[in-house]
């Protein structure tokens, strides 16, 4: 009797990574993925590509400025979705120079993005009065409600002072 050969070759297993030792950091170049990378996916055409960069990007880098920068950029897309993903990112981080002027631009839309924008305001200390000033002189309805509301959450001397002046 000759032993049976198997019809079908035998299936490779994967190494053991404990037996391998400890990880040792890879090289710059074919297999390294970088943040130069992922933050083009996020300006790139592929809204989902855009959006799964934003979550990355929010766990691995969220204080970055460039990061940070990107997301604020995203927070202007016509996708409330990648917008949305873009406040995800941002998180509960205080407002800062790079993401400001977008948020403020967000208290002008229509959809969920607007209402966030107005929440990370109201968590913001101090909300940027000077900005909610100009937009309550010269923006837009929606976006002067809004202003009134983070204001108005405010409060305090300040926050009051502001609506006074403007009304």
């Amino acid at each position: 009797n000759t032993p049976r050969r198997e019809s079908h070759p035998k299936k490779k297993q994967a190494p053991d990574p404990v037996a391998a030792g400890p990880a040792r950091p890879r090289e710059a170049g074919a297999g390294a993925i970088g943040l130069d990378r992922i933050l083009a996916l996020l300006k790139g055409e592929d809204v989902e590509l855009a959006c799964a960069a934003a979550r990355v990007l929010g766990h691995l880098a969220p204080d970055a400025a460039a990061v940070r920068a990107a997301l604020a950029a995203c927070l202007r897309s016509e996708s409330a979705v990648l917008a949305g993903y873009a406040l995800d990112a941002l998180g509960g981080q205080e407002t800062g120079t790079e993401t400001t002027p977008a948020l403020l631009e967000s208290l002008g839309r229509e959809d969920a993005v607007r209402a966030r924008a107005i929440a990370m305001f109201k968590k913001a200390s101090p909300p940027p009065r000077e900005a909610l000033r100009r937009i309550l002189r010269s923006g837009e309805v929606r976006a002067k409600l809004a202003a009134v509301e983070i204001l108005a959450a405010a409060g305090g001397r300040e926050g009051v002072a502001a609506l006074l002046d403007t009304f």
